[in-house]
């Protein structure tokens, strides 16, 4: 018996028996004769062909039993038996949206079998995939809340079974828990510019979630937003110092229901910056004479009054008659009416600094302001003998972190000449501050 439905004979002439249905095809061979019968679909007896083999009355071969015996070992194909017990059973509700669909199936040839599997919401369902080798499939995430329609089509090879339509209707869906338990925590402060923020989160029906973070500084109206993500964490980066910013998670299932949690808030610490030097080593020195020459002059030259300024330890009398200069022993200073006030300053981080001098007389609390620059020194000019002086510095980085200096002072004295100079020539103060930067 081949797989087309005949009875093929080898060696057998039809002469030798009588075949119920009908004659056979002789189709002659070198090495044998091949005889082929086709047989109908079912056998109204219920008598198998090879039975109806009648041999005549004249054989005395023993063909006939030879071709009988031959018959009988080759046995009709059979038809893979129906599909059956299905898996989510058949009307069952509550299923889960990622089933695995199995079913039980054989065949009584010992066939291998492949299925065709049919799959969808109408009670006809689509063919979804053909000729799988396993007996089982994964249609992938349905939706909640809806029947399925399913069946199978067993085949060997040559003959098929169709098994009976199934369905199952899946599970409703329950949208995610709200996120809670944040870190940092709620309100919290000294929180770093590039923070990973945390939180808790679950599903009631065991859910994956995925997650997106909401966050902007407090006030704003833009809120930057982040993609779609797993995990019950995320890193931020580029934020503010002493910035307050606000933030909240929304979580989202796998059938896309989504719960948005609470609106949480963190201030970032202060920038790690520190404050410029305190202003030191003032020149003047704290508490020094500076004495006035009161002597006559037509021409101070400039290299006598540049000499002048820089003397701070030692009296130095300039005189015009004669242009020479003179040292007393004693511990004044003497000067012109401007005179050059420096000090050393800087900043720890790097900073530029920026600096105001207040500078008053007779006042040990100076508050009137006499410059600001980004150099270490400044002039003051007009100064009066008999006079004491008070100044202090303060100093503001880049950041606006700031440093008040000590108040110093410095007493001005006469020598006691009288000055009838016409000409006094000083070093120009954008001249004295370059030269002492």
């Amino acid at each position: 018996m081949d797989g087309s439905g005949r009875v093929v004979l080898f060696g057998c002439h039809p002469e030798h028996y009588t075949w119920k249905w009908g004659e056979g095809q002789a189709i002659e061979n070198s090495d044998y004769s091949k005889y082929i019968y086709s047989y109908p679909p079912q056998d109204n007896d219920g008598i198998p062909p090879w039975e109806d083999i009648q041999p005549p009355a004249h054989d005395t071969s023993g063909i006939i039993q030879d071709c009988a015996e031959w018959i009988a070992e080759t046995s009709l194909n059979t038809p893979p038996d129906q599909p059956a017990d299905p898996s989510p059973p058949n009307g069952t509700t509550d299923i889960d949206i990622n089933p695995t669909l199995w079913w039980q199936c054989s065949d009584a040839d010992g066939d291998t079998l492949t299925y065709d599997v049919y799959f969808g919401t109408s009670s006809n369902p689509s063919l979804v995939t053909s000729g799988a080798t396993s007996k089982w499939y994964q249609p992938g995430t349905l939706e909640p809340s809806t029947t399925y329609y399913w069946k199978i089509v067993a085949s060997d090879g040559d003959l098929t079974t169709e098994g009976p339509v199934w369905q199952f209707t899946t599970r409703e869906n329950t949208p995610p828990h709200q996120p809670s338990s944040p870190s940092p925590a709620d309100g919290a402060t000294g929180v770093s510019v590039t923070p990973t923020l945390s939180w808790q989160c679950s599903d009631p029906d065991g859910d994956a979630l995925e997650y997106k973070i909401s966050y902007n500084e407090v006030g704003s109206t833009l809120a930057a937003q982040s993609s779609w993500f797993s995990g019950t964490s995320h890193s931020l980066s580029g934020l503010d110092y002493g910035t307050t910013y606000e933030w909240n998670v929304i979580a989202r299932d796998i059938c896309g229901a989504t719960t948005t949690g609470p609106t949480w808030t963190f201030t970032t610490k202060e920038a790690s910056n520190h404050a410029p030097y305190a202003p030191s080593n003032p020149s003047p020195p704290d508490g020094d004479t500076v004495t006035i020459s009161d002597s006559t002059s037509d021409s101070t030259t400039e290299e006598e009054t540049t000499t002048t300024l820089a003397s701070t330890d030692s009296t130095s009398t300039t005189s015009s008659t004669d242009s020479t200069s003179s040292t007393s022993s004693d511990s004044d200073s003497t000067t012109s009416q401007m005179i050059l006030l420096s000090w050393d300053g800087g900043d720890p981080d790097g900073d530029s600094v920026t600096y105001k001098v207040y500078f008053e007389a007779g006042d040990s609390t100076p508050d009137n302001l006499l410059a600001t620059t980004s150099y270490t020194s400044t002039s003051s000019s007009d100064l009066q003998a008999g006079t004491t002086y008070y100044w202090k510095v303060v100093a503001t980085d880049e950041h606006g972190k700031t440093t008040s200096g000590p108040v110093w002072q410095f007493h001005v004295s006469s020598d006691g000449s009288t000055s009838s100079s016409d000409t006094t020539t000083s070093q120009p103060a954008e001249e004295e501050q370059t030269a002492t930067v």
